[in-house]
């Protein structure tokens, strides 16, 4: 199973210095087992709870998204 830890390889990060992931809903799914759809679903439970954000930078790339951390937690 890939290691999806913030300062793993698959951690990038954007100008202004934050660390995110970019993914496809599609390679989520297929990470975890689940489809495409749970995948899209369970994003959007965790932006409403504000976990995470999910930006979309141009069509047809991945999102990037954001692991956000609870207010005065320290980041990784």
């Amino acid at each position: 199973m890939l290691d999806m830890t913030l300062n793993s390889e698959a951690a990038q990060t954007d100008k202004r210095g934050r660390r995110y992931l970019a993914f496809y809903n599609k390679t989520i799914a297929e990470i975890i087992d689940r489809t495409s759809s749970t995948v899209a679903q369970s994003l959007r439970e965790l932006e409403a709870v504000g976990l995470v954000e999910k930006k979309l930078i141009a069509l047809h790339t991945p999102y990037h998204i954001y692991i956000k951390l609870p207010t005065g937690e320290n980041e990784p």
